[in-house]
């Protein structure tokens, strides 16, 4: 479901993606014998190339960012957003299975209201199974402009841990995005009437992400413990679209 609301405003992250390890986001076990045991997900073009859907984007960031947060007292992430939980509690989503639309939509205004005691600010900035996210997360495309190749296959071998050594006919083929490989997405956000002063909980707590992704290095994807997956991430152009520009068709 979504929380029926108007819409402030809408915010636009232009960002970037650069690989500075060999990156794996894996797709189905390759089935011919001349693929990878474990190939890169790819887009279906005639030379299909590498990108990272906006889920293993959202998924990283929101886990990432959730731990920033619960590193804050309740009195601090109170200073911060004005609001006081990061994640909702149990009892509340128990209750949630038990409500229509409307009546979730007003619980989660009263806690808002509140300045959160149910409702984590998690679940109001990237969505739950209960209502969807004001926060939507493209895929990033490639957008590195070098005529070269962008995956590599690399082979390993599994090790048993009982005798430090190599398992017999253990050997994996796995490809994986070279480093220095940058890719390009967005993240929309649209900052809704929640009937509380304006910003909101959630736009500080919006904002405060921003800044936080402006400059910084995340783990994506496998095989992180053989020292894959490090990106450096960028906000590149940042745009507002009003109500107006949205319906006009304003650009996002």
């Amino acid at each position: 479901m979504s929380l029926h609301m108007k819409i402030n405003y809408r915010t636009i992250l232009d960002i970037q993606f650069e690989t500075k390890e060999y990156l794996h986001l894996g797709e189905t076990k390759g089935l011919d014998i001349s693929e990878s045991d474990l190939p890169v997900i790819k887009l279906p073009n005639d030379k299909p190339l590498p990108f990272i859907p906006g889920s293993s984007i959202k998924g990283v960031i929101r886990a990432e960012y959730g731990r920033l947060l619960r590193g804050l007292s309740g009195n601090d992430l109170a200073k911060l957003i004005g609001y006081k939980k990061v994640d909702t509690d149990d009892t509340t989503k128990k209750n949630f299975l038990t409500l229509d639309t409307t009546k979730v939509s007003e619980y989660v205004l009263e806690n808002i209201r509140k300045q959160g005691t149910n409702v984590g600010i998690l679940d109001l900035l990237f969505g739950s199974e209960f209502f969807a996210s004001p926060t939507v997360f493209s895929d990033a495309k490639l957008s590195s402009k070098e005529e070269r190749e962008f995956i590599r296959n690399r082979t390993h071998v599994s090790i048993d841990v009982n005798t430090d050594s190599s398992k017999p006919g253990a050997k994996i083929d796995l490809e994986a995005v070279e480093p220095e490989t940058t890719f390009t997405g967005k993240i929309i956000y649209s900052s809704l009437d929640y009937g509380v002063e304006s910003p909101s909980p959630v736009d500080k707590a919006f904002d405060i992400m921003k800044g936080w992704l402006s400059d910084l290095e995340l783990l994506l994807g496998g095989w992180k413990s053989r020292g894959y997956g490090l990106v450096e991430v960028k906000v590149i152009k940042e745009s507002k679209l009003t109500p107006q520009e949205i319906v006009g068709g304003g650009k996002t």
